[in-house]
């Protein structure tokens, strides 16, 4: 058995910690008791948390939030807090009034408030149909100066909205895929459709149907840039559910640093959820570099797609040294990370000293072997770091 040196440094984080707090100045709620809080009463409440978006409405029983740039226009938006500075589950959030602040904070105008730590005063009341924080009495931002505007790295997206702007290559054929001008780049997409009719999953007007080149059987189809993003990929986040009543289905990533001469999968096959939910996955890639979202079987599910956000290269893990790993063991043999899992669903990445991701998955309960050579890794399982060296 190799000998393995297993650095572990365990660093207090208020982002991850489960202490609730009084609501007190001193002591304040975190956004997790606070989302739990009951609403109505006549007693001013302190929280501390993160600004991971904004909240822009609730109608016809759904909300219409931001988690990453662009932020919306008007100052009627309420700040998002929440634990995790990574934090995408809406669940997890807690909705702020700025009301009299939204001039000085809301995001849009100042969006280097984003991802900062704040510490508020104010009422908890029903807001957006929830559980939120109003009339607030006190916001002070707690991220120590010089802030970072952290939106600027946010710079590429796309929501599939206009459906004038896609052009078929084949009207009788739907699956036959076309162009499709966006906001930064164009796409084009292959055995996939735009998807604007009552059956589709989306955010507004249209989203991009993914399914198969021939619309029942034939290749995994797939949406793909056709122009370079400067700056590389560290982030991908999107939405994705089924179309009608389709189901049982994956998507898959890929990136191409050769103007889509060839492509290399960076994300394996990972399965989609009926529900419309909201995805986040590292591909950390520098350079000039395209972004290709396929179908990571052959089934005759199709798949919607929408609201794509894509971060620039980030140089390396966030809290790199941060380690919690009550949910898993582990240990290295015969060039192979073993690891025990305890969780029904874990998100395990494995990344390179330079922040670059070797693999990233889902897995559930059980244990999972991973090849390595010698070298030094980050393994990062859930919200718990370690780093490995392979002498």
């Amino acid at each position: 058995m190799k000998k393995v040196m297993v650095l572990v440094v365990l660093v207090s984080v208020c982002v991850f910690s489960s202490y609730a707090g009084k609501g007190t100045e001193s002591d304040p709620f975190t956004i997790a008791e606070a989302v739990k809080h009951k609403t109505g009463e006549a007693v001013r409440y302190w929280v501390k948390g993160y600004v991971v978006g904004e909240m822009n409405a609730f109608s016809n029983n759904k909300y219409f939030y931001e988690l990453a740039p662009p932020f919306g226009t008007g100052s009627g938006a309420a700040y998002l807090l929440a634990d995790n500075i990574e934090e995408i589950n809406l669940s997890k959030c807690l909705p702020i009034q700025l009301g009299s602040y939204s001039d000085d904070f809301y995001l849009d105008d100042n969006p280097q408030y984003w991802r900062k730590e704040v510490l508020v005063c104010g009422f908890f009341r029903d807001y957006f149909a929830t559980t939120g924080l109003k009339d607030l009495t006190k916001l002070q931002i707690l991220s120590p100066e010089p802030l970072k505007n952290e939106a600027d790295s946010w710079n590429f997206y796309e929501d599939f909205d206009e459906k004038k702007s896609y052009e078929e290559r084949d009207p009788n054929k739907t699956f036959a895929g076309g162009i499709y001008t966006g906001y930064e780049h164009t796409w084009n997409f292959v055995g996939a459709t735009m998807g604007d009719d009552s059956k589709d999953e989306k955010w507004d007007r249209s989203s991009a149907r993914i399914r198969l080149t021939e619309g029942a059987t034939g290749n995994s189809g797939y949406i793909e840039m056709t122009e370079d993003k400067p700056h590389g990929i560290g982030v991908v986040r999107f939405w994705a559910g089924y179309y009608d009543k389709d189901n049982s289905s994956y998507l898959k990533l890929s990136v191409s640093t050769n103007q889509g001469k060839s492509w290399q999968q960076v994300v394996a096959p990972f399965f989609i959820e009926k529900s419309w939910k909201e995805y986040q996955l590292t591909v950390n890639k520098t350079g000039n570099i395209r972004l290709r979202i396929e179908k990571g079987d052959t089934s005759a599910s199709g798949i919607n797609v929408d609201k794509i956000r894509v971060s620039d290269y980030i140089t390396s893990p966030t809290e790199i040294e941060r380690i919690n790993n009550q949910d898993f063991n582990f240990f290295v043999s015969d060039n192979c990370i073993e690891l025990s899992l305890s969780k029904a669903k874990n998100q395990v990445s494995l990344f390179n000293t330079t922040g670059q991701i070797l693999f990233d998955g889902t897995f559930g309960e059980g244990v999972f072997r991973f090849p390595v050579s010698q070298g030094i890794y980050v393994l990062r399982v859930n919200d718990g770091y370690l780093k490995i060296v392979l002498p």
